[in-house]
């Protein structure tokens, strides 16, 4: 019996001795964006089953610095270096280098030995950086002068495309002047861009634009200025369509208003802001009053931007509210809408019942607003009959938004092998369903009851040993518990005590609904953790790009953190990214968020589904005579997508009838940005007559929660808008 023992590990020896060692990289560069981390693959091919731990090695090297080595079973890391040594032992030595640096660029050598036999790879990384734009104005010693500057920052590599527009012009080179790139301490660079503006050749709706290429975008960055000309009148100007926030998250409410800036006194503005009968916040002679949760930025106030910032929404912040602007006793008011919404949080747990042959799973749809939604359960991708379900009504919180539960009972007798459970969940705020499921196990009867001893044996001794290092554990935990204070729980992770350690649990990206033109936030929960030492990283994927980017201010997009401890003195927060939502800049995009703790040998990641952006159109109608003939017009402004359901019908018999079809194809034109116009018209074959009638248009569109209605009055061979506040002349235009 002995002898064949031996001869078993003899033969196990020859085998391993007998594996071969192969070191694969990829044959191109590595790209990393600075600030973020980056994987630099390793893979090596041995035989697994038979390799002895002990005759392995594997070392990264850089220029002449060993950055990490991993030599039987320990790891010693230098600097920003990490690796998993589970995965290292099963061939996989891939590298991760966080919070990268400029200096970080050049070439990396894995570096894998096992029983003697040495293989090297080189990995190339380059290194990139995504500038930043800002766009300001700046006096000169003329007063009819003054100067944009665009101030490129924090770009790698030096290559930069700076490009001055005006109206959608290039401007002539004479009019710019463009500096040498500057190299920054930490190895980026900056730029500088001056365009001569003369005040008194600016017209109405000028606007000058500072475009930036790089090789780290997708698309240019493009920062626009408006310029305001001399003696121009007090106008107020806010959005004709609702604005859209997302509870606990902020909005922006425009309102934009026009003015002689260069001769303007600031003690003869006043800027106000009303809700019901509340002001909510008061701008006058430069002194900002604010009351709540609003907030509005003083510098861009005296510049004709009285935008407020809305923050922390709750569903009682949903109504009207009045954006009041005096100048010189001239007062203006325009009313913004507020529509509140709050995506909901599912989950699906299983709950035993009476019988040992059924369970219960239930979905929990929490946290939502509006009221609607809908709950469908699947099995194995089909529809789950209704008598199997039961679906409760939503229940109203304290907070506004709403909970509702749906029950699946599940037949455990009837569960095969690979069945899944699936709840889907559809709501207004969701680009595309959430999709929660839960893997059903099937009863087996037929189980070994000689397999069944020995698992029993074996755990029954796993057992005592897990309790035992978990007693230890635990009182360890309960020795310390009382003395954790938020100073140890920031301390670094040598001086922590190991067993006071937890790991970071990430919840799903909670993805509002996303409108064109409005902010929104993206929420990642993390909860669990300790120490608090965590960092937080939000990374995109452009639209139509194929890897993941850092996000940067310069993108519009701005990343917070809200921490706050638990009675069991671990750590929760909330990961935010505000972004300003555009059909070019985000539909389509993906997001990922990033996390690292110093309990995790790598970071943890989340992220969304592609995401949906809609805009909502604006409508307008006219009429035009060609040919002597008449017709209707509508014009669909800013819609997307463009699918649109458009009817236009006329009075008859005191009721409504619809055209069977429009005169001719709908004529589509897409804009700068993204968005879509339509133009629709019908013909009036009887615009003469003197009989009264009357012509609507109904437009209905994914962003609407109400079809948009326009209606036509003819009377007298005139044609006029009938609105709320009565009617007006219908604008009459030649254009096809």
């Amino acid at each position: 019996m002995k002898m064949d023992f031996w001869i078993f590990i003899l033969f196990l020896l020859q085998l391993q001795t007998c594996a071969a060692l192969e070191v694969t990289v990829p044959s191109n560069p590595e790209t990393g964006m600075a600030r973020s981390s980056v994987l630099l693959p390793c893979i090596f091919s041995l035989d697994f089953q038979q390799m002895e731990p002990k005759s392995l090695s594997v070392r990264w090297i850089f220029g002449n610095k060993v950055l990490l080595m991993f030599t039987d079973r320990e790891l010693t890391s230098y600097g920003r270096a990490r690796l998993n040594k589970e995965a290292a032992m099963n061939g996989n030595a891939t590298l991760l280098l966080y919070d990268l640096k400029v200096e970080d660029e050049g070439t990396y050598t894995c570096s894998v030995e096992y029983n003697g036999e040495l293989r090297q790879q080189d990995v190339v990384l380059r290194v990139q950086a995504s500038p930043s734009v800002d766009v300001a104005s700046y006096p000169t010693t003329s007063d009819d002068e003054i100067h944009l500057d665009c101030l490129v920052k924090g770009f790698y590599p030096k290559e930069v495309k700076v490009t001055w527009y005006r109206n959608g012009k290039v401007v002539n080179k004479s009019d710019v002047i463009t500096g040498e790139p500057r190299r920054e301490g930490n190895g980026t660079y900056d730029i500088n861009s001056t365009l001569l503006v003369i005040l008194s050749k600016v017209e109405k709706d000028d606007k000058a634009e500072c475009q930036v290429e790089h090789v780290t975008l997708g698309t240019p960055i493009k920062e626009h200025f408006i310029l305001t000309p001399i003696g121009a009148a007090l106008e107020v100007t806010v959005p004709s369509n609702p604005e859209t926030g997302m509870a606990r998250s902020s909005v922006l409410l425009p309102c934009i208003f026009s003015l002689d800036f260069q001769q303007m006194e600031p003690k003869s503005l006043s800027v106000r802001w009303i809700f019901g009968n509340k002001v909510l916040l008061m701008f006058t002679d430069r002194e900002l009053t604010s009351y709540g949760r609003a907030r509005l930025n003083k510098e861009a106030a005296m510049n004709g931007n009285a935008t407020l910032l809305l923050y922390d929404l709750k569903v009682e912040d949903e109504g009207t509210y009045t954006c009041s602007v005096e100048y010189n006793g001239e007062l203006r008011q325009k009313d913004v809408v507020l529509r509140v919404q709050a995506s909901p949080s599912v989950d699906v747990a299983s709950y035993p019942t009476t019988s040992d042959d059924e369970i219960h799973l239930d979905c929990l749809v929490k946290g939502f607003y509006p009221k609607e939604v809908k709950v469908t359960w699947y099995r194995n991708g089909k529809v789950v009959n209704k008598s199997d379900v039961i679906t409760g009504e939503p229940r109203r919180e304290g907070n506004g938004t709403y909970d509702i539960n749906s029950t699946l009972l599940v037949i455990l007798s009837k569960v095969e092998k690979d069945d899944k459970a699936e709840c889907q969940v559809e709501h207004v705020t969701l680009g595309t369903p959430i999709k929660e499921h839960f893997i059903l196990t099937p009863i087996d009867l037929k189980r070994n009851s000689t397999t069944l001893i020995a698992v029993s044996v074996v755990s029954v001794f796993l057992v005592m040993a897990v309790c035992r290092g978990v007693y230890r554990a635990f009182c360890i935990r309960r020795k310390s518990k009382s003395n954790i204070s938020d100073e140890e729980a920031m301390r670094p992770l040598k001086d922590l005590d190991p067993a006071l350690q937890k790991s970071p649990r990430m919840g799903k990206i909670e993805v509002p609904r996303l409108v064109h033109g409005t902010q929104a936030q993206l929420n990642c929960t993390i909860s669990g953790y300790f120490p608090a030492n965590l960092n937080v990283t939000w990374l995109w994927m452009k639209p139509g790009a194929t890897e993941y980017l850092p996000v940067s201010s310069s993108d519009n997009k701005i990343g917070t953190v809200s921490m706050r401890r638990q009675d069991d003195k671990t750590y929760t927060c909330m990961a935010s990214l505000s972004i300003n939502v555009s059909v070019l800049g985000e539909h389509s995009a993906r997001y990922m968020c990033q996390i690292q703790h110093p309990s995790l040998e790598s970071p943890l990641q989340e992220q969304t589904r592609k995401l949906s952006v809609i805009a909502s159109p604006v409508v307008n109608v006219m009429h035009e005579t060609r040919k002597k003939k008449t017709y209707l017009k509508a014009v669909i402004e800013g819609i997307f997508p463009k699918t649109a359901s458009i009817t236009w019908s006329r009075t008859r018999y005191n009721c409504y009838i619809n055209y069977l079809q429009t005169d001719g194809k709908n004529k589509e034109s897409e804009n700068a940005d993204g968005t879509f116009n339509i133009i629709c018209r019908c013909r009036d074959k009887q615009s003469q007559a003197k009989k009264t009638k009357r012509f609507k248009v109904t437009v209905n569109h994914e962003s609407l929660a109400l079809p948009i209605v326009r209606t036509i009055l003819r009377e007298e061979g005139v044609y006029y808008l009938l609105t709320e506040n009565g009617r007006e002349i219908l604008l009459a235009t030649s254009d096809v």
